[in-house]
């Protein structure tokens, strides 16, 4: 039995998560962050035709980032 104080962890139903992340450059001092907000990323889309065995052919491909 546990003791007066004191809480079973397999009882414990509550999830706590939290994700700390460290960027090091040398030279530099050490950065702890949590949350990264404001940097975000594009793909174009690249269209191509070509000439198949039925006509024209069309496809989408991954353009410049």
């Amino acid at each position: 039995m546990a003791g007066q104080g004191t809480q079973d962890p397999r009882q414990n139903t509550e999830i706590i998560s939290a994700a700390v992340f460290r960027l090091e450059v040398p030279g530099m001092n050490a950065v702890n962050f949590a949350e990264l907000v404001g940097i975000s990323s594009e793909v174009e889309n690249a269209e191509y035709m070509a000439a198949g065995p039925t006509g024209p052919i069309f496809s989408r491909h991954f353009g410049r980032t």
